[in-house]
């Protein structure tokens, strides 16, 4: 995620996670790997927190973002058509248990948005993006 410079340095609770508080205004990031990948969540404390969220992806040469009719980016080889890993759907859900809408807006090549619709969310609200290098 591409954070302001005024986060706070990383805490480690764990090898595998990363929590930064103060990422963004009202907002801590939690970053860790999974079995196949990474996740990143963000909580939004209240209504003073974006409900944007951008990211920079380095992709390897000959690597495109492809995006999937799931609402998820498949990592893809153009040439060979081949996927080597995907960008779930992102997803956010509000204090209350309800789900808020969640989209990846994406510029070329690699720079890409998750936006959340907020609008009458309870806070806090948690927004999560999942990576799959063994896409299911």
């Amino acid at each position: 995620m591409d954070l302001p410079g005024s986060a706070a340095g990383a805490r480690m609770p764990r090898p595998t996670a990363r929590v930064f508080t103060g990422a963004a205004a009202d907002t801590d990031v939690v970053a860790f790997t999974t079995a196949d990948g990474a996740a990143w969540l963000a909580v939004a404390h209240g209504p003073g927190a974006p409900t944007r969220f951008g990211f920079t992806i380095a992709l390897p040469e000959g690597m495109a973002l492809e995006p999937m009719p799931s609402g998820g980016l498949d990592f893809m080889h153009p040439h060979y058509g081949a996927t080597v890993g995907r960008l779930y759907r992102p997803w956010a859900s509000d204090a209350m248990f309800r789900p808020l809408p969640a989209e990846y807006h994406v510029r070329e090549p690699a720079v890409l948005t998750v936006n959340v619709d907020a609008a009458g969310a309870s806070y806090p609200f948690v927004v999560g993006v999942v990576y799959g290098a063994s896409p299911r």
